[in-house]
C-alpha cells in the first residue's frame, strides 16, 4: 500500500477515513471543503507565479548540485512506501545529495498553523530523510507576503507512529467512530448511516474514545445498552453523564437532573454572533429583543475587519437604553465576543454598559449541559431546536455553511449571500428563544411553581432497579447466559453443599489445610558482596539478609517433583561514600563482583554465626 500525504492527513482527522481512502474510495465532498479548497488552490497558484517556482522531477533535482541555495522546486518524491508531493527548498547542510539538502515549503491562505500542519511537515520530513539521508530541521510556511519557520523534529516520532498504524490496514481495519471531523468529511452520510444502523455509541456527540473502549470491554456496544447503565446519584462525577443522555434518547423524553434556575427579567434579549475563527473576525451580530410580548430584530454587519469595532459599539448602543434585562446566548463563542467588545470601548459610559452586559449574560448551554438532557444525540442548538419543532428557512443552514456563504460573499460581492447570513443569524436567535421558553416551563413545573403540561422526567427520582432479582435473567448475548450458568454451578458446589453436607465440609477443611502448609526448602542460595566498596574501596556495612522463595518443577528419572529454592539477598552501604548496593539486582552481580554461595540442608543461623562461611 502506498501512503500519500492525503492519506496521512486523513488519519489525523479520522483513521476510518484514511482506511477508505487507502482502498481508493471517494465520497461526495461538502460545500465547505470544495469552497475552501478552491481558495487554497487559488492562493497556491498565485504564490507559485510570484515566487517563480520551477517544476522538476526529483532525479533532476539531484543533478542540480551547482544550484543556488534558497531556490524552490515543485516535485514529488517516493520512498519506503511513502509519497509526498510538495514544494522543496534547497538549504545549506550536507546530505547524501551533496553539500546541501532540501526542506519542505507549505502555503496557507489564512496563515494560521495548526497541529495537522506540523504533523504534515513531519511526514514530508520522513520521506525526505529516507531519500537524502538527512532529516530537515525546519520547514517553511508562506502566507500572504510573509513566511514562518516551523520546527520538524518535535513531531517526527508521532509521525512515525501514524505511518506504522497506516501500514497495518492490511491486517487491522480501524473501527468506525463518529467524531468532530464528520461534518466536514466526504463519507459523512455513509458513516452515519452505518453507525445509526448499529446504534453505535459514537452517535453520542462528544463521548470520549476511552469511554467507548471501556464500555466495549464490558460488553456494551450500543446506545440502548449504554442507557441501562445510568444510576441516579446525588451529584454527578466530573465526567459528563453520557448514559443519561442515552437514556433520554431511548425513551424519547426530556430528562431533568438536579435543581437549577434560569434567570428571568422584564426584557429578554437573545443574541447570536457569526464570525470566522481562523481570521479571528466577528462580522455579524443578530439581536432579538422581547419586551411586553413585542419582538424587535436588529442585525449589525461588517464588510471587513476594519469595521468590526464600529459594529460592536453599535450593538452596545442598541442595548444601552434597556434597564432590567437578561442577555441570552448559546455557547462560549459569544462569551469571547463580549470580551472583544470591551477592547473597543474607550468611553466610560460604554465600558459600564459592557460590564453590565457581561453581568446579565446567561449561557443557556451551561444549563442544558448540566441539568436538562434532551432526546438528541448532541447538545447543539440546531438539534435541540429542531426537536422542539423549530425550522430554519434554509435546509442547509449550519455554522459550517455560514463560513461558506461568507467566503462566497467576499469573492463575488453578491448581496444574496449577505441576506442568507442575516436571515440565518436572526433565526438562530429565534431558535434560542424557543429553547429558553421550554426550559422555563420545565424548571417552573419541576419546582412546583407551574402546572403546565410539560412532558419530562426527573432523572433523580428514577427508581433504582435492584440487582438482586429472582428468576432467570434475559441477557442480551448468549455468551453472558453461558458465563452466568457456569458461575451459578460453581457457587452451588463451593458454598451451598459445603454448608449442608458433612463429608464435603471435611473435604473443604482438608483442602484449606493443604493450602496453608509449609513446603520443604530444597535449596538455599546466599547472595553476598565483597567487603570493600567497588567505587571507593571503603568498608561495606551489610544490613542483614532478606529471604525470597522461588517455586519450580524439577524433572527426575522417576517423574516430576516440586522444587523450592530460597534466596537470601543482602543490602550493603559504604561507610565512606554512602553508596547503597543491593545484591538482588542481576546487573550488580557482574558490575560489583557479587559472590553466590549455594548451601543445601543447612541451618541458616549456624551459617551466620560461623566466621569461616561469612564472605
Amino acid at each position: 500500500m502506498l501512503i500519500t500525504k492525503e492519506i496521512f492527513k486523513s488519519y489525523l482527522q479520522c483513521p476510518y477515513k484514511a482506511y477508505l481512502l487507502s482502498l481508493g474510495k471517494s465520497g461526495v465532498k461538502s460545500e465547505y471543503e470544495t469552497v475552501f479548497a478552491e481558495i487554497d488552490e487559488k492562493y497556491y497558484i498565485e504564490a507559485l507565479k510570484k515566487l517563480g517556482i520551477m517544476e522538476y522531477s526529483f532525479e533532476n533535482i539531484r543533478d542540480q548540485s551547482d544550484g543556488k541555495k534558497g531556490i524552490l522546486y515543485k516535485t514529488s518524491i517516493e520512498s519506503n512506501g511513502m509519497r509526498a508531493s510538495c514544494v522543496f527548498e534547497r538549504v545549506s547542510g550536507g546530505s547524501a545529495l551533496g553539500s546541501f539538502h532540501y526542506a519542505p515549503v507549505m502555503f496557507s491562505a489564512n496563515g494560521n498553523i495548526f497541529r495537522e500542519d506540523r504533523m504534515i511537515f513531519a511526514y514530508v520530513g520522513l520521506v525526505l530523510e529516507s531519500v537524502q539521508s538527512r532529516r530537515p530541521d525546519f520547514g517553511r510556511i508562506i502566507y500572504g507576503d510573509s513566511s514562518k519557520k516551523v520546527r520538524i523534529g518535535d513531531q517526527m516520532e508521532k509521525a512515525r507512529k501514524v505511518v506504522a498504524s497506516i501500514k497495518k490496514f492490511d491486517s487491522h481495519v480501524p473501527h468506525l467512530i463518529l467524531n468532530r471531523h464528520c461534518h466536514l468529511c466526504e463519507f459523512a452520510n455513509a458513516c452515519r448511516a452505518k453507525a445509526t444502523e448499529k446504534d453505535d455509541l459514537s452517535l453520542l456527540a462528544g463521548i470520549p474514545s476511552k469511554e467507548i473502549e471501556a464500555q466495549n470491554k464490558r460488553g456494551i456496544f450500543t446506545v440502548t445498552q449504554y442507557s441501562y447503565t445510568f444510576r441516579p446519584r446525588k451529584k454527578f462525577r466530573k465526567a459528563y453523564p453520557f448514559n443519561l443522555k442515552a437514556l433520554a434518547v431511548r425513551e424519547q423524553k426530556i430528562h431533568l437532573y438536579g435543581t437549577t434556575v434560569l434567570p428571568l427579567s422584564g426584557v429578554q434579549i437573545y443574541f447570536d454572533v457569526e464570525g470566522d475563527p481562523e481570521r479571528d473576525f466577528y462580522y455579524l451580530i443578530g439581536v432579538v429583543i422581547v419586551e411586553n410580548g413585542i419582538e424587535k430584530k436588529h442585525s449589525f454587519w461588517a464588510d471587513s475587519k476594519a469595521e468590526e469595532g464600529a459594529n460592536c459599539l453599535a450593538f452596545v448602543n442598541c442595548i444601552r437604553s434597556y434597564g432590567d434585562y437578561r442577555l441570552y446566548h448559546y455557547g462560549s463563542y459569544e462569551t469571547k465576543f463580549l470580551q472583544r467588545v470591551q477592547s473597543y470601548a474607550h468611553d466610560p459610559e460604554d465600558i459600564r454598559v459592557i460590564e453590565r452586559m457581561a453581568k446579565n449574560a446567561v449561557n443557556v448551554l451551561s444549563i442544558v449541559y448540566n441539568h436538562v438532557f434532551f432526546p438528541t444525540y448532541s447538545n447543539g442548538l440546531k438539534d435541540i431546536a429542531t426537536y422542539l419543532g423549530f425550522k430554519w428557512t434554509s435546509e442547509s443552514a449550519s455554522g459550517l455553511n455560514s463560513l461558506v456563504w461568507r467566503a462566497r460573499f467576499e469573492c463575488l460581492k453578491d448581496e444574496v449571500f449577505k441576506g442568507m447570513l442575516i436571515t440565518y443569524n436572526l433565526e438562530d436567535c429565534l431558535a434560542l428563544k424557543v429553547v429558553v421558553e421550554v426550559l422555563l416551563k420545565i424548571i417552573k413545573t419541576a419546582n412546583g411553581a407551574s402546572n403546565e403540561d410539560t412532558d419530562f422526567v426527573c432523572a433523580d427520582k428514577i427508581k433504582k432497579d435492584s440487582i438482586n432479582k429472582w428468576g432467570e435473567v434475559d441477557f442480551v448475548l448468549e455468551d453472558f447466559d453461558y458465563v452466568n450458568n457456569c458461575a451459578y454451578f460453581y457457587y452451588q458446589r463451593e458454598k451451598v453443599f459445603v454448608r449442608t453436607n458433612k463429608n464435603l465440609r471435611g473435604v473443604k477443611a482438608t483442602r484449606k489445610a493443604k493450602e496453608k502448609r509449609k513446603h520443604k526448602i530444597n535449596k538455599k542460595i546466599i547472595l553476598s558482596c565483597q567487603p570493600e566498596c567497588p567505587e571507593c574501596n571503603g568498608k561495606m556495612h551489610r544490613h542483614g539478609y532478606y529471604p525470597r522463595r522461588v517455586f519450580d518443577l524439577k524433572f527426575l528419572n522417576a517423574g516430576i517433583k516440586r522444587w523450592v529454592t530460597i534466596y537470601y539477598t543482602s543490602r550493603a552501604r559504604c561507610v565512606k561514600c554512602k553508596k547503597v548496593i543491593r545484591s538482588e539486582c542481576p546487573e550488580n552481580l557482574q558490575k560489583y563482583g557479587y559472590q553466590t554461595c549455594q548451601y543445601q540442608d543447612i541451618n541458616f543461623m549456624e551459617f551466620l554465626v560461623s566466621k569461616e562461611k561469612i564472605l
